[in-house]
């Protein structure tokens, strides 16, 4: 036989079903899995019920705005007040009292004009400010593509010779290892480990290739180039060669690294080029 979803009493029900009935607000429920109760039924329809009024009251309200919009109804208010104000000024004898509504009135006219240029500024800055954000998003991405492209061209410079596989990570690199300067050049961020500050990329990756760093970069470098010392090692556009001779930077190396500044003194030397001569006396011998 078929069960009733709600009953008044158990009285008349088989012993054996009334475990499948569960009591709620003063009556017995079918306890179906996955079905709603009676109780649930009635709220959700008397929610919809009420969710439905206040539709239809809103409705009434909007409509009996008829084609004003905020702007006007605001208008109508600032009317409404003045007309208030004049009238409460011609109302009183006392002078003083007259006066006092008179300032009111001047008052109150001055912040009704105000109003319309408050949102219009508003409005502009609004506008402003998303026309700004726009303008610094394309900045900050113009500076970090031509850091990209910059730091990408002094890798693949034949004097550098990053390797292509490496690419990806001298990337990465790039967009934490440099900086463009008020000038508009790229140069190397304070704080960069084995970086000068102000280095251009070309010269960070010498000076990097000259000390061992990242050696995978760039490959075999034993036995390498221009500039090599003994066991192989680089240095670039060496300070203490002739064709690159920079005594402010042979001034700099003997400072930070006296012993970097021997080999590279040793690997500049030739019998036609006295490199050795630059170095410090305490550093010779």
């Amino acid at each position: 036989m078929a069960l009733e979803m709600i009953l008044e009493s158990l009285d008349d029900l088989d012993e054996p079903l009334r475990e499948h009935y569960l009591e709620r607000d003063g009556h017995w429920e079918l306890d179906a899995t996955g079905a709603k109760s009676q109780t649930d039924v009635d709220k959700l329809n008397k929610a919809l019920a009420q969710e439905r009024l206040e539709h239809k009251t809103a409705k009434v309200k909007i409509k009996a705005y008829g084609e004003h919009t905020p702007e006007t109804i605001e208008e109508l208010e600032a009317k409404n007040e003045d007309l208030s104000l004049q009238v409460e000024a011609a109302g009183t004898e006392d002078a003083e009292e007259r006066e006092k509504r008179v300032n009111d009135l001047a008052d109150s006219r001055a912040m009704a004009k105000l109003k319309p240029v408050e949102r219009e500024l508003k409005r502009v800055q609004d506008a402003l400010g998303e026309v700004t954000g726009e303008r610094d998003k394309l900045k900050t991405a113009t500076t970090r593509s031509k850091i990209q492209k910059t730091v990408a061209d002094a890798a693949f410079d034949k004097e550098v010779g990053v390797q292509k596989d490496a690419m990806e990570d001298v990337a990465l690199f790039s967009g934490y290892a440099f900086e463009q300067n008020e000038l508009g050049e790229v140069v190397s961020k304070e704080g960069i480990p084995g970086l000068i500050p102000g280095m251009t990329p070309k010269e960070a990756f010498l000076e990097m290739k000259s000390n061992g760093q990242r050696k995978l970069w760039f490959g075999e470098t034993k036995g390498a180039g221009a500039g090599g010392g003994k066991g192989g090692e680089t240095f670039g556009d060496n300070p203490f060669k002739q064709e690159h001779f920079n005594f402010t930077k042979i001034a700099q190396i003997t400072q930070t690294d006296p012993e970097k500044a021997k080999r590279m003194a040793r690997a500049a030397h030739s019998k036609d080029w006295d490199a050795m001569k630059y170095l410090p006396a305490s550093l010779k011998g």
